[in-house]
C-alpha cells in the first residue's frame, strides 16, 4: 500500500500555474472559436498596413518621415497599436468571461485580467 505525499507549492508557483492555465485556455478559446480566427488574426493587421500605404501613395507624399522610411515606421507603429489595443480591450471582459473559475480558491479576478492582457 503506497501513500501519496502531498507536495506543498509556494504561492508564487500556484499563481504562475494559474496564469499559465488561463493563458492557454484563452489562446485556445480565441483561436478555435470560429473557422477563420487564424485567418483574421493575420489578415486584419496586414490589411491595415496595406490600406495606409495605398492612401499615402495616392496622396503622393514623400517616402521619408523625419529620417525614417515610411513603411517600416508604419508597420512598427501599427503592430504596437494592435498589441496594446487588443490587450486592453480583451482585459475589459476578462472577469465576466471567467466568473465560473472563481469557485476555485486559486483563481482570483486579477489573475484573469493579467492572463488576458
Amino acid at each position: 500500500m503506497s501513500t501519496v505525499e502531498h507536495v506543498k507549492r509556494s504561492p508564487s508557483k500556484v499563481t504562475l500555474g494559474v496564469w499559465k492555465a488561463l493563458i492557454i485556455r484563452d489562446a485556445l478559446q480565441r483561436t478555435m472559436a470560429e473557422r477563420f480566427s487564424w485567418f483574421w488574426m493575420l489578415v486584419e493587421p496586414i490589411s491595415h498596413v496595406v490600406l495606409f500605404i495605398a492612401v499615402r501613395e495616392v496622396l503622393g507624399r514623400v517616402r521619408f518621415l523625419s529620417g525614417a522610411e515610411f513603411i517600416p515606421w508604419l508597420v512598427v507603429g501599427l503592430m504596437t497599436f494592435f498589441v496594446f489595443r487588443e490587450g486592453f480591450l480583451r482585459s475589459i471582459g476578462a472577469i465576466d468571461a471567467n466568473k465560473a473559475l472563481f469557485s476555485y480558491r486559486q483563481v482570483k479576478p486579477v489573475d484573469t485580467v493579467i492572463a488576458r492582457a
